[in-house]
């Protein structure tokens, strides 16, 4: 009985999730503000360097597809590590990848690092109540260059949403070669 009753008190209590644990989830972030031309450098960056070579090109959600501005951007949190998940074009197939880094938590940010064109460095930076995104130029005075407004998902809920995003996409690409003959 005593068995029973301490398997059952140690299920209960395994089940309740930690208020605000980043472990374990997804979040998507639409843009909201600042400047574009961040969200393009290295979207410019892969267009002119990597398409002459025919060699994937990449992509960031409807920027590359639709040609509107900015993106969605996708991160998951799981262990020690954010993966952020892109899209890219090889051919005519969208392609999920993904690319991960270590994160760092404080009381009410989540923050790492990340490096574009060999040149820059930004910090990402989760503001963990309001769900707000900033990127910084952490080689210029630190300064925000954009922001996102993010929705957190459970992982089940994060990859549903990225196959949906992928046929969203897949769609769209192949909508612009509909008048295409070969």
């Amino acid at each position: 009985m005593r068995k029973l009753l301490l398997i059952t008190w140690v299920l209960v209590f395994q089940s309740f999730s930690t208020y605000g644990n980043s472990i374990e989830k997804g979040i998507i972030c639409k843009f909201l503000d600042g400047d574009p031309k961040y969200e393009f450098e290295i979207l410019m960056e892969f267009e002119t360097t990597f398409v002459k070579k025919k060699k994937y090109d990449r992509a960031t959600s409807e920027t590359w597809i639709m040609k509107t501005i900015p993106s969605d951007v996708s991160y998951l949190f799981k262990g020690d590590s954010v993966i952020k998940h892109y899209f890219t074009r090889k051919n005519d197939l969208i392609i999920l990848n993904s690319k991960d880094t270590q994160y760092d938590t404080e009381t009410h940010t989540i923050s790492w690092k990340v490096f574009e064109n060999d040149l820059k460095t930004y910090k990402l930076e989760l503001d963990r109540e309001s769900l707000k995104l900033d990127k910084r130029d952490y080689t210029v005075s630190y300064k925000i260059v954009t922001t996102r407004q993010c929705s957190v998902w459970s992982v089940l809920e994060y990859e549903t949403k990225l196959d949906d995003l992928k046929i969203k996409y897949q769609e769209n690409y192949d909508k612009l070669r509909d008048k295409n003959k070969i």
